[in-house]
């Protein structure tokens, strides 16, 4: 009998023991706010990604 911490359908239900997945989403959210502030300043291009600027 296996223990219900191995579950992942249990795991990522747990309150107190968050998925993978919740770490994933933080991580892209992240991202987004990095990218989102990018955009601002003019530094994003059209297709999302990042403007290289020249050093």
């Amino acid at each position: 009998m296996g223990s219900p911490w191995n579950d992942p359908a249990h795991r990522s239900s747990h309150p107190l023991r968050p998925s993978a997945g919740g770490r994933a989403d933080q991580l892209r959210h992240a991202d987004f706010r990095c990218r989102r502030a990018l955009h601002d300043r003019g530094r994003v291009a059209d297709d999302g990604n990042p403007v290289l600027l020249p050093a």
